[in-house]
């Protein structure tokens, strides 16, 4: 997977671009690349306690995503 672009919508929501390759065992690849689009809502928390500041530090968390894969 290799991220084309992301791109801040607002305050709360960004556009993330990006591009895979299948590849087999080897890692020879399968064909062309997909390329994908999505759509991430998100919301900053602050963390509660010790053990949220070890695992999410900055209490960032994505709250809604759909994607879908770009044509031509």
């Amino acid at each position: 997977m290799e991220i084309d672009s992301i791109l801040k919508l607002s305050a709360k929501s960004y556009e993330v671009r990006w591009s895979e390759e299948r590849r087999d065992l080897n890692g020879a690849s399968l064909g062309q690349p997909t390329h994908w689009e999505a759509q991430l809502q998100t919301e900053t928390v602050p963390p509660p306690g010790d053990d949220a500041i070890v695992s999410n530090p900055l209490g960032f968390f994505v709250t809604n995503l759909t994607w879908t894969e770009q044509q031509g």
